[in-house]
């Protein structure tokens, strides 16, 4: 059930599984800038600004490069996993079988022998997983890095300069919590697929609630 793909290679973004664990495999995060920004500094009686840069943090599921189950294999392309529509075709028994060939015979059925129509015609409607509807998170939030701290401590003071660090890295640390308990309050998609593909889960109706209507027939 495996297909040619280029080679495998990460999506961008950090990968959330390799920092918090098996809950977050397929859980991505970017920070990209934004804009540059003078905010008051509020420092004493003096009338400072700093021009922080600005970036959006945000947390997206890539379906991973390599699925398995029942000793099968399917690889992705990195296109493939950025565009995030899935299909799983299944054979007249409901099992999951190999993807239909693209080739040109395959898609005209004029071309088909009538055993070939009947084997088409009698497979039932593939498992669809829309894994670019899962729900997205991040905030905004001003970047403190080393050198933003050097920088403010020669227009102020250090013990200043390290509370706006220390209070930088408090919140930022705050607002990844709540997106990472957003995210586990969230269906655990992959593993419903993975269970789905593996026959574990069964009744199709059902894994349709369990997933928000994500992965369906």
């Amino acid at each position: 059930m495996s297909r040619p793909t280029e080679e495998i290679k990460d999506v961008e973004g950090s990968n959330l599984e390799h920092i918090y664990g098996e809950r977050f495999r397929g859980w991505y995060v970017t920070k990209k800038f934004l804009r540059a920004e003078s905010l008051p500094l509020n420092y004493k009686d003096f009338n400072l600004s700093y021009r922080f840069n600005i970036f959006d943090n945000r947390y997206r599921f890539v379906m991973p490069a390599k699925l398995e189950f029942d000793g099968k294999l399917i690889t992705y392309s990195v296109g493939d996993r950025n565009l995030g529509m899935f299909r799983f075709p299944r054979d007249a028994q409901g099992n999951f079988s190999a993807p239909i060939s693209l080739s040109h015979k395959s898609l005209n059925v004029v071309d088909m022998s009538p055993e070939e129509v009947v084997k088409v015609l009698a497979k039932k409607p593939p498992l669809v997983f829309e894994a670019f509807k899962v729900p997205q998170y991040g905030f905004e939030l001003i970047d403190v890095l080393e050198k933003d701290a050097q920088e403010l401590a020669t227009i102020t003071d250090n013990s200043f300069a390290e509370m706006v660090k220390k209070e930088y890295d408090k919140f930022f640390s705050e607002r990844t919590n709540e997106v990472l308990e957003k995210i586990k309050s969230t269906p655990n998609f992959l593993l419903i697929l993975e269970n789905t593909l593996g026959r574990q889960l069964r009744n199709l109706n059902e894994i349709s609630v369990m997933s928000d209507g994500i992965i369906h027939t």
